[in-house]
This record gives C-alpha cells, sequence and structure tokens, in this order.
C-alpha cells in the first residue's frame, strides 16, 4: 500500500509534471524517516534512518526526487510531523491528534501510550512552509524542515481535555 502510493505515485506525479514544464515540485515529506534515528537533536542536516514501511516508502520518494533533481528538475522535500488542526469537514483527520480527539469525545476517557512521544505540526504551519518553499527562490538542492513539538500522548490527551473543558464553558 505504502509502496504504491509512496513510490509510484510519486514517480508517476515527477514524470508528469516533467513532461508539462512544471518549474517547481515540492515533495511533502514526513519527519517519521528519522524513526531509527537515535540523536538527540534532529534537524534538516540529520540522517534519515527509516525503520518502518510506511517510512522507507515516504524515504524511497524523497530518493526518487533526488534523482528528477539531478536531472535538472527544481525540486524541494518538505519534512513536516504529524499534522493536526483546522481540518474541515471534507479532509478525513488521520493525526494522532484527531485520533485521541474522537476517542475522548466517544467515550469519555481513553487508554494511550502516555509515554510514546510525537512530533506534531500544526496544520497552517506546514502550509506555511510549502507555501514559502513555493515563493522562494531556490536552487532546488534541499531538504526544508519543519520544525513540529515533541508531545506524549498523555500530553496531547491532556490538551484535548482542557480544550473540551474550555469549548463546554463557552456555551
Amino acid at each position: 500500500f505504502y509502496s504504491l502510493n509512496n513510490i509510484q505515485g510519486t514517480l508517476n506525479m515527477l514524470e508528469a509534471a516533467r513532461q508539462n514544464g512544471v518549474k517547481k515540485f515540492v515533495y511533502l515529506s514526513d519527519l517519521g524517516v528519522y524513526e531509527g534515528n537515535t540523536q538527540a537533536r534532529i534537524d534538516e542536516n540529520t540522517s534519515p534512518v527509516a525503520v518502518s514501511e510506511r517510512y522507507k516508502a515516504i524515504l524511497e520518494g524523497e530518493n526518487i526526487c533526488n534523482f528528477y533533481r539531478d536531472n535538472q528538475m527544481d525540486i524541494e522535500i518538505v519534512r513536516v510531523g504529524e499534522v493536526y488542526g483546522g481540518f474541515d469537514k471534507y479532509i478525513v483527520p488521520t493525526g494522532i491528534v484527531e485520533s485521541l480527539t474522537k476517542k475522548v469525545l466517544n467515550s469519555g476517557n481513553i487508554l494511550c501510550n502516555k509515554n510514546k512521544v510525537h512530533l506534531i505540526t500544526y496544520l497552517s504551519d506546514a502550509i506555511e512552509a510549502v507555501y514559502q518553499t513555493i515563493a522562494k527562490k531556490t536552487d532546488g538542492s534541499g531538504v526544508i524542515f519543519v520544525p513540529g513539538e515533541n508531545k506524549t500522548e498523555q500530553e496531547i490527551v491532556s490538551e484535548i481535555a482542557k480544550a473540551i473543558k474550555r469549548a463546554g464553558n463557552k456555551q
């Protein structure tokens, strides 16, 4: 599944872009490609270490972009964390924040892996990074790293509970 979407889909999009003279191509990647990296601080200069099939496929999509970049196509790679917030009714929210929110709203309580850390990025920050990437004049040779916030599932659930309580007090 991930291979078909991230590898073949990326290849199809890049080839269509090349054939149609697209001036700039932005590949939206995922900070999960660092999942196997043990460094304390991760930034755009850190080597990705993908472990799961999902992130291996995303990283392979980046490799395909690098191949096309080497063949004179202006390509930027933007890596973001798990995106949350700002979703409208036409977007199916699938990230950790939305998943935990649904569980809290549906059951009133939740079991979570309280120590599991997620790197989360607000939707508008991800959109801004893509916009800035498109707007700026670049040589198409880099990876843009969109830092998110490290939050444990327990911290995320706490924030969700606070937001629900605030929303209830406004009614």
